[in-house]
């Protein structure tokens, strides 16, 4: 395989344009990979040059990947898994957290529906021990998700910043601010949701609904 002609920051926002598709705002790019406003919009600069984003709105704050940047990314991922001695325990991790993807996603449902004499109804929150009870069961599976994304910190530092990401969120959720569990770019769901297509990307599976 020919190695891909990427920086390490270049992948990362090559990377994370991949996982979105576009980018409208930076400062939530920033926010999200870790590097400030003006390092993503020069390295999108460069991107652009070598042919792997492009903009496409006149003021230049939407950005896209093109093919050939989804070709060199994935090429990138490959190379990178690839090297590390512990391929098949990285592997592994990755079919860990996908397990913990299909908690994740049922408590989700559970905190947005709820049933009534078996009819499924939209939760309206007025039920705090039910919320208590998923809030409950959604701070035990963090643990876990601490523990299978710490390992795979030890072989790509990259993913400590989703930990940390999602280790806020679930503070404020401690602290009774509920809508950090579903809603906006820093809420559980959404930062667990970049987490999993970066996971699902790397390991080479596409997502299943």
């Amino acid at each position: 395989m020919t190695e891909p002609n990427l920086s390490e920051n270049e992948f990362i926002v090559l990377n994370y344009l991949d996982i979105y598709k576009s980018v409208t705002d930076i400062s939530i790019a920033q926010e999200a990979i870790g590097l400030e406003p003006h390092e993503v919009e020069s390295l999108l600069s460069r991107l652009q040059i070598n042919g792997y984003v492009v903009k496409t709105a006149s003021n230049g704050t939407h950005w896209e990947i093109t093919p050939s940047g989804e070709s060199v990314v994935c090429k990138y991922r490959q190379l990178m898994l690839n090297q590390v001695e512990q391929k098949a325990a990285v592997i592994k991790l990755c079919e860990d957290f996908e397990n913990l993807n299909v908690k994740f996603k049922k408590l989700v449902t559970m905190w947005q529906m709820k049933s009534i004499d078996s009819v499924p109804v939209i939760n309206d929150h007025k039920d705090p021990e039910y919320d208590a009870m998923i809030l409950n069961e959604i701070f035990t599976l963090h643990k876990d998700v601490v523990e299978v994304v710490g390992r795979l910190v030890e072989v790509f530092p990259r993913y400590k910043r989703c930990i940390s990401r999602l280790d806020y969120a679930i503070e404020k959720l401690k602290s009774g601010e509920h809508d950090y569990l579903v809603r906006g770019h820093r809420s559980y769901h959404s930062v667990w949701y970049e987490l999993h297509e970066d996971i699902l990307k790397f390991w080479g599976r596409e997502r299943i609904e």
